[in-house]
């Protein structure tokens, strides 16, 4: 299944390249085009599992790259742009007839002063050239007037409904044609390399601020984070000085301004104009304890971060810098890092473009998106701060270059409770810590949260690669047993059952091919009550669940039994005995979908009906994926779909119905 979602990638990733360096050579001056042919190892693996999710029954690959090269276009516009959300437009608020807002880039074509309310009235358009009135806060004011500074700015806002309903109509006054849209402080004044001095005339660091009333400062984003705080929506922008010796401080935002965050990118530069300042002293997540606010005098400037590099206003990256001087031990360097660290210290993965893999890792590396096989799982080990619990899962996942403990936490780690050892599992946006000392040992960790955006992919239970004609890739029982495959897919037939349970702690099996009195078989021992979040199987007994670390209460669902080594006399499993051809194996798994029954409707049987259900499943045809277990040869069933019928069995099938 691995090596087929693998293949997947990699040809999606080739047909991708190849597709965008076609449409490159239709315009040979742009190079942005051929910029967009370059596309990420960790974007293609992402959105393809995405996709094969969405689509359980089945794709093919020409519908698969048709909607990827959709999705990559829009992906790769709005980062060239700078800005990882879709801009509405202005035609959007024409249209508009509800209180919906718009995220919209604008540019300013004109300006008239209103004097009786000290503000100004824009005139603005975007690329679509359609026009639009804006009435400015009053805090903008002193910027409007300030010598042609707004002439063709650009300004990125959260666009509130208009304020009248326009009419087409060319014989009727401009100001019932024109949508006008009321003052917002939701909007960022951007600003390009050309604005150099304007940022060092009006801008400066930290350290040098001599009075909150001149908080004038150049900042550069490293983080967003978004949160509740005590009901109220609220975003936290972490914030670096331009100092290397000075601790980073946090601009909170609140409700409505949490929209602003959604503009604001990683390593994009801002100046922020009289924030409110409030010293709250040292906290674990803001050491320096500053926390500036969003306030009704407050106007952020934003620019991007290829602007400031250019412009020379960016930070400079100090391990570049040593390194350049010559002062950094290179015997001391064990390990090429896959790309260089920012002015921050930290190596953005999101636009590497191939797959990173265990080896690949180091310390403070962010966007890390990994594909490997999981070789061990630690049940809930809650961290607990401040009197705050947080659900901390441990994972440890091997590709062929080396195994790596995960730790995943909160809602990140919950998405892993139903995983199990031995299923490839695709994660999104982990983060590598900074180096720590652990028993006089220099240590980092790998982890995975929410707020990094980490999520968890079983590509093992992926449907549609064995649904999909085009993706799936059987292969001979026999290879997969020489080769050692510890994950594959076959076509085969089941060929019989056996039913494993205990008595007197000693193992029973129940056989297909035995002739037996049905009402003896324990066929009840096969059902177990499971905990909803993990399925995995509950004693009578149990009101918390083992492995979540939480009471179980209604939370439970009935299902069949995996393989167990627990010799309880309450317990069993079934196994298939699964034929190809050159081959025959021993696997559990898959009930509820060759049955066609849910396990708790099937624990409703009486023993007759439940057996003679499992006999009537010999001889059938099916495709599987397999994982080897590592018991005694047999395999867990992750996914199972019956095998179409061919069109002369259907022709044969249809003539013997009509005699």
């Amino acid at each position: 299944m691995t090596k087929a979602f693998e293949k997947l990638v990699l040809e999606t990733q080739t047909s991708l390249h190849q597709l965008f360096l076609k449409k490159a050579d239709k315009n040979p001056n742009s190079t942005v085009m051929i910029q967009s042919a370059n596309i990420p190892w960790s974007w293609v693996a992402i959105h393809v599992a995405k996709m094969l999710i969405e689509y359980p029954t089945g794709l093919t690959n020409v519908v698969l790259l048709a909607m990827l090269e959709v999705q990559w276009e829009k992906a790769f516009l709005r980062k060239f742009k700078g800005f990882d959300s879709d801009f509405g437009t202005i035609q959007a608020v024409y249209d508009s007839i509800s209180s919906e807002t718009f995220l919209l880039e604008i540019t300013v074509v004109d300006w008239e002063p209103i004097p009786a309310a000290n503000t100004f009235r824009l005139t603005v358009t975007d690329d679509h050239i359609r026009q639009m009135d804006l009435m400015m806060h009053p805090k903008f004011t002193f910027w409007i007037s300030n010598n042609n500074f707004f002439k063709n700015r650009k300004l990125r806002m959260i666009c509130p409904p208009k304020a009248n309903m326009p009419v087409q109509d060319a014989n009727l006054p401009r100001r019932t044609r024109i949508a006008l849209i009321p003052p917002t402080d939701l909007l960022l004044i951007m600003l390009t390399q050309s604005d150099k001095a304007f940022v060092e005339g009006h801008f400066t660091k930290i350290k040098d601020v001599h009075s909150l009333s001149d908080y004038n400062v150049w900042l550069k984003i490293i983080h967003v984070e978004e949160h509740k705080h005590e009901g109220k929506k609220k975003t936290d922008v972490y914030l670096a000085d331009m100092s290397s010796d000075t601790l980073p401080v946090i601009l909170t935002l609140f409700d409505e301004q949490t929209q602003l965050a959604s503009i604001f990118r990683r390593n994009d530069y801002m100046g922020l104009y009289r924030p409110q300042y409030v010293n709250a002293g040292p906290q674990p997540m803001n050491p320096s304890g500053t926390v500036l606010y969003y306030s009704n005098d407050t106007v952020i400037f934003l620019m991007p971060e290829s602007e400031a590099q250019a412009a020379g206003l960016a930070k400079t990256n100090l391990s570049s810098y040593i390194q350049s001087q010559g002062t950094v031990n290179s015997s001391n360097s064990t390990k090429k890092e896959i790309l260089q660290r920012d002015e921050e210290g930290f190596i953005d993965c999101s636009n590497y473009i191939p797959r990173i893999y265990v080896s690949d890792l180091v310390h403070c590396m962010l966007n890390v998106t990994l594909l490997g096989k999981v070789v061990g799982l630690a049940k809930n080990n809650p961290f607990y701060k401040d009197g705050k619990r947080m659900d901390r899962y441990a994972l440890r996942i091997a590709d062929t270059t080396g195994t790596m403990d995960i730790t995943l936490w909160e809602e990140a780690g919950h998405d892993s409770r139903k995983l199990r050892v031995g299923q490839y599992v695709l994660l999104e946006q982990l983060a590598t810590s900074d180096i720590q000392l652990s028993d006089l040992q220099k240590v980092w960790y790998v982890n995975g949260s929410v707020i990094c955006g980490t999520k968890v992919y079983n590509i093992s239970t992926i449907t549609s690669l064995l649904t999909s004609s085009s993706f799936r890739m059987p292969m001979p029982l026999w290879y997969a047993k020489e080769s050692k495959s510890d994950h594959f897919q076959i076509e085969a037939t089941i060929v019989g059952w056996k039913l494993h349970t205990f008595i007197n702690r000693q193992k029973v099996t129940h056989d297909s091919n035995q002739s037996q009195d049905l009402d003896t078989i324990p066929t009840q021992c096969i059902v177990s009550a499971a905990h909803t979040m993990c399925l995995l199987p509950l004693s009578s007994r149990t009101l918390e669940c083992e492995f979540c670390g939480y009471p179980v209460n209604n939370e439970t669902i009935h299902v069949f039994r995996p393989r167990s080594s627990d010799a309880s006399e309450d317990k069993g499993w079934i196994e298939w005995i699964l034929d190809d051809g050159t081959s025959t194996c021993h696997a559990f798994g898959g009930e509820e979908t060759l049955l066609n029954i849910t396990a708790y409707n099937y624990s409703k049987l009486t023993q007759k009906t439940q057996i003679h259900m499992l006999n009537d499943l010999i001889g059938m045809s099916v495709l599987c994926s397999l994982t080897d277990t590592n018991s005694s040869g047999c395999y867990r069933i992750e996914q199972v779909a019956f095998v179409e019928p061919t069109l002369k069995e259907c022709e044969d099938l249809l003539e013997k119905m009509s005699k």
